[in-house]
């Protein structure tokens, strides 16, 4: 077994394993604040919520630690698509969430491949970690500057390499990050 087929495995068993019990503390933090409407110690419902929020964040990790491990088993179906129509969607689907963010989307018709990039205006990084930004769990930034798991560049990472692409990235501290990926041509098969 490969290093990546147990990485799998492990990210698998052990995102199966934490579903109870995490599913128990949702249930009796719930159980808790029932019992609690009533009373007016402030700080059992500030632990309440806390045990509460933190369960709901544990709950978005194993889920993202599940799909990326299905990313490395589910069989891979290639078809061509129109590109400009699925940016469009993500586009029109994501445009709450990117409000007042410059977003950038280029893409390169290149010899091979289509070079793709996505760039955004937001808290960057220190290129010094860039090695890191794209692997499992690898946050450069706490989750009050910064949204996510830790999993979703991994998983990006992951997806555009069994397409036969490649992955990096660039930025800077305070000014924004660029995502680049390409994808061959010829959908990753031999000519």
């Amino acid at each position: 077994m490969n290093a990546m087929k147990e990485v799998d495995a492990f990210s698998y068993s052990v995102s199966h394993d934490l579903q109870a019990p995490l599913r128990h503390m949702k249930g009796f933090v719930e159980l808790m604040k029932k019992r609690l409407v009533d009373l007016p110690d402030e700080k059992l419902h500030f632990y309440a919520n806390a045990i509460a929020a933190a369960s709901i964040k544990m709950q978005l990790l194993i889920d993202d630690l599940l799909a990326f491990s299905r990313m490395g088993h589910t069989e891979l179906v290639k078809s061509r698509i129109k590109a400009d129509t699925m940016v469009r969607e993500v586009v029109l689907e994501m445009q709450d969430e990117v409000k007042g963010r410059e977003i950038k989307i280029g893409c390169k018709d290149e010899k091979d491949n289509f070079t793709c990039s996505i760039a955004d205006n937001g808290v960057g990084f220190d290129m010094k970690y860039v090695d890191r930004i794209l692997g499992v769990f690898q946050r450069l930034h706490t989750q009050e500057e910064l949204e996510g798991t830790g999993v979703g560049l991994a998983n990006v990472r992951r997806i555009i390499s069994r397409h036969g692409g490649k992955t990096w990235a660039g930025g800077s501290v305070g000014q924004g990050a660029t995502f680049y990926f390409t994808i061959p041509k010829n959908g990753g098969r031999e000519v």
